[in-house]
């Protein structure tokens, strides 16, 4: 337990220290890659009022802050920084139907008891015409236990979505084999050097080629259709 916490603390001060920069996705191949495919999307997809659900530490924030017209956070978990709402996705007992014009989930839905029902949520809060952003994980270690719950393939968070009601746009998989591998390789680089300092910054910079790399690898052999380490989903609530 005490090396877990200490684990944890780490973790912390790397998000302090680096979210909000360009880098911060560069940690893995996990992380790049879910963000390559998020810049991708966002740009096209992300208007007016944005619901960010499951917000966490609130990565995403400053990018859909500037491409939405407001945002607004909800959690059950993370304090820090504080979220809008104290929220349970499946539970959005205090946001009004056809509300939101964007709602953005990522990977939340694995921690959930009812995936069916925080979707059905999802879909409750958005406007008519509104879409859905949606991240979940495929091929990933277990992580966060015991709240780690379930994982996701294109197709079934597809099903999901459209049982709820949703039109799906687009539902894929992003990172392959290899970043699956690579991120156990980065995260524990990464959060050993951090607290060392020259080591850290070379270790960062060792990192970020590697991480490039193996994405890159992936995309070129086109693991990410047999081995999505994410499923990343695009969904519109029909007018």
């Amino acid at each position: 337990m005490p090396m877990l916490e200490s684990w944890r603390q780490i973790r912390r001060q790397f998000v302090l220290e680096m979210q909000g920069k360009p880098g911060y996705w560069s940690l893995s191949p996990v992380t790049l890659s879910l963000w390559r495919a998020f810049s991708e999307i966002l740009p096209r997809r992300v208007n007016g009022r944005v619901l960010d659900a499951g917000c966490g530490t609130q990565p995403y924030r400053r990018v859909l802050e500037e491409l939405g017209a407001s945002y607004y956070a909800i959690d059950k978990w993370v304090d820090d920084p504080a979220p809008d709402a104290k929220l349970d996705i499946q539970a959005l007992d205090s946001i009004d139907d056809r509300s939101f014009d964007t709602v953005f989930c990522s990977q939340v839905l694995e921690y959930v008891d009812e995936p069916r029902r925080a979707l059905a949520e999802c879909f409750r809060v958005l406007k008519p015409g509104g879409t859905l952003v949606m991240s979940a994980p495929f091929l990933l270690g277990v992580h966060d236990a015991p709240r780690d719950l379930f994982r996701f393939s294109p197709f079934g968070l597809r099903a999901l979505a459209e049982g709820v009601g949703f039109a799906v746009i687009d539902a894929r998989g992003c990172g392959g084999l290899f970043s699956f591998l690579g991120h156990y390789v980065s995260v524990p680089l990464v959060m050993m050097s951090w607290r060392v300092p020259g080591l850290k910054q070379a270790i960062w910079l060792a990192n970020k080629l590697m991480v490039k790399l193996t994405v890159a690898i992936d995309d070129a052999l086109g693991t990410p259709r047999l081995f999505p380490v994410s499923t990343v989903l695009v969904a519109r609530r029909p007018a």
